[in-house]
């Protein structure tokens, strides 16, 4: 867990209940222009969250870590997601013709992928300590919508489409 920066509301909603407000609001008279937020029915922290997963996927129990050295890093590798995105968005088909002829190149380009991936950036830091709730009152009152799935629910879910796609090992 991330202890104090892990602490912000991670506002959880399982894509079925995503699909049934937009179904009510094209179905709902009162909802042309208007804008909803939906939720799930419980929200947790991205600690909580992080757990459950964790849990649900039967791994061993998460370690604290401080996330100043993960600030740090997102920090160092900020200006290399700028040029990638820059090279990408420029060179794109050289790119391609590189990462398909060069098993180097295209080893260098995986492990530079996934490294960007695994490491959240600043602003992703900053939002896990964010303590915002998205309000459904709205929602509930105009398009009598209703979460089915709870966290768990939606995380037993996930881990057991994981599981069917043999993602998980």
């Amino acid at each position: 867990t991330m202890g104090r920066r892990g602490e912000g509301n991670c506002n959880l909603v399982y894509v079925t209940d995503v699909v049934q407000a937009i179904y009510r609001a094209l179905l709902a008279e009162s909802a042309p222009g208007e804008f909803f937020n939906v939720n799930g029915n419980d929200v947790i922290t991205w600690n909580e969250y992080f757990n459950r997963f964790n849990t649900a996927l039967g791994r061993e129990p998460l370690p604290a870590i401080g996330t100043w050295p993960i600030a740090v890093k997102a920090q160092l590798i900020s200006p290399f997601r700028t040029i990638a995105k820059y090279g990408l968005a420029r060179f794109g088909q050289p790119v391609l013709k590189l990462h398909a002829k060069s098993s180097f190149a295209a080893k260098t380009m995986k492990a530079t992928e996934s490294m960007f991936k695994l490491t959240p950036t600043n602003e992703q830091l900053k939002l896990y300590g964010v303590r915002a709730e998205y309000v459904i009152d709205k929602a509930k009152d105009k398009l009598g919508y209703v979460p089915q799935v709870s966290s768990a629910q939606g995380l037993d879910i996930c881990v057991a489409w994981l599981q069917h796609q043999g993602l998980l090992y």
